[in-house]
């Protein structure tokens, strides 16, 4: 059993290592502040609950592991507090992500007026005969 725990362990502290590593390239890599700001929220936190927990595993008592779960919850409350906070402010002074121009040209690609039919084109299209009209009593 204690060198199930001690694998599981291993590999939970690799797994949080490499996503640790994989939010610091995220945040290098990638193009404006909303893109590295979800980079590095996200994959820095599932990286750091990752640690905790190959950690958490290898404790001696229940008051580690509890100490642990502790620091896990302000972790992942005050990181996605804080990425929130900086996500508001930014967006209030007015910068916007560099996708959005690409969605915007999209949208007023899609909304803009396909040309229609040529109303005065008269031509039968159908193969059947025109309809003969009744003469009027």
């Amino acid at each position: 059993m204690n060198l199930f725990l001690d694998m599981a362990s291993w590999i939970l502290l690799l797994l949080g290592g490499f996503f640790c590593i994989t939010a610091g390239v995220g945040l290098l890599r990638m193009p404006d502040f909303f893109t590295r700001a979800h980079a590095g929220s996200i994959l820095d936190s599932m990286g750091a609950g990752l640690i905790l927990l190959g950690l958490a595993l290898q404790a001696p008592n229940y008051l580690v592991v509890l100490k642990l779960l502790f620091v896990f919850f302000f972790l992942i409350i005050t990181s996605l507090a804080a990425i929130h906070a900086l996500a508001q402010t930014v967006n209030v002074a007015g910068v916007n992500p560099k996708l959005a121009n690409i969605v915007q040209r999209l949208d007023k690609n899609i909304d803009a007026p396909q040309p229609a039919d040529n109303p005065t084109d008269t031509t039968n299209t159908d193969n059947s005969a025109p309809d003969k009209e009744e003469p009027s009593p």
